[in-house]
């Protein structure tokens, strides 16, 4: 038996980050619905579709860095701006034990931390979005989208004590050794907990922002319970509510709350079958998410979550969509 015990961290500098560069300075956001005032438009006869195109424009759109363009991105993720920080801190415990009485086991357990300030990406999958405030980019700062607190994974081979040489049939005949002997089972346990949500809002600030916060109470969010029983109000949706017009949400980058973990047994039974040297035919029968634990996760949303944008009818709403229990049976055969 091997155990080891391991700390880990890293320190993210210049890390890529989406941007409109076109977002208006919040301090003229004390001009409130004198933004919106439509004054004339230097552009007129320069711009031939969209909104600058016409005689008028709103007042808001002349106070932009860039008022001759509607926005001025680097979403394209070749483009992004390198103006963001991490840093994770994680400890890992790992035990393994090699063949004993047939059996083999690797078992590790992190848990880890991650604060950073944008995320790019999870698993290939783009999500990037501008900050509520160019302006103020620490107010970003928060937990990643993409940190795991805690994940635990087990993998085993098991060699089964029956037919010829083993502590059951161990005189067994060769029918039935062949029947019953010389199988093995081999599985993988994941446990992984729920990433942490990035709420949204509708509502106008004012200022062009790319992304608008709730305002939040203050108090705790977080319901307990079985999800079964709460799929239409995954976390208290009460304590939310869209900004006035001209101001920020007051909420965070992220909440305090975790969508839910995921959980799966993988289990695949093997033997080998000697025809003749050097022929074999190797059988295998597994079973993916053998407990079919149900996969939760909102409509076309990734990692587990629920819908995140108060406004939208799918505030708060999860469901159980996917990682049924599947089997495959093989058949290979070596020579």
């Amino acid at each position: 038996m091997v155990v080891e015990v391991a700390y880990a961290a890293h320190k993210g500098t210049r890390l890529p980050a989406a941007f409109d560069f076109n977002q208006l300075d919040p301090r003229y956001q004390s001009l409130g619905q004198d933004l919106n005032t439509r004054v004339t438009n230097p552009f007129f006869g320069l711009v031939p579709t969209g909104t600058l195109s016409v005689a008028t424009v709103a007042r808001g759109q002349l106070l932009r860095p860039y008022p001759q363009y509607l926005s001025v991105t680097n979403n394209n993720p070749s483009r992004w701006q390198n103006a963001a920080n991490a840093i994770y801190h994680s400890m890992t415990v790992r035990a393994e034990k090699r063949f004993t009485y047939g059996i083999d086991f690797v078992a590790a357990y992190t848990r880890g931390k991650v604060i950073d300030e944008a995320t790019a990406r999870i698993f290939g999958v783009n999500l990037a979005v501008t900050p509520q405030n160019n302006y103020n980019l620490r107010a970003e700062r928060a937990l990643s989208e993409g940190d795991v607190r805690n994940r635990f994974v087990l993998n085993h081979t098991v060699d089964l004590p029956f037919g010829r040489g083993k502590k059951i049939g161990a005189n067994a005949p060769r029918a039935l050794d062949l029947l019953v002997g010389g199988w093995s089972a081999s599985g993988q346990l994941t446990l992984v907990s729920g990433f942490p949500l990035a709420l949204a809002s509708t509502g106008n600030s004012g200022v062009f922002s790319g992304r608008l916060r709730p305002n939040t109470t203050g108090s705790s969010t977080e319901l307990t319970g079985p999800i079964q029983q709460r799929p239409n109000r995954f976390f208290d949706t009460s304590q939310f509510s869209i900004p006035a017009a001209f101001t920020f949400g007051n909420l965070g980058r992220t909440l305090n709350v975790r969508g839910p973990g995921m959980g799966a047994y993988d289990i695949a039974l093997s033997k080998r079958f000697l025809m003749r040297e050097p022929v074999s035919i190797l059988f295998r029968a597994a079973a993916f998410n053998l407990t079919n634990t149900p996969f939760f996760g909102g409509a076309n949303k990734p990692f587990c979550n629920p819908g995140q944008a108060l406004g939208n009818p799918d505030f708060g709403v999860i469901s159980a969509a996917r990682n049924e229990r599947q089997f495959q049976f093989s058949l290979k055969v070596q020579w």
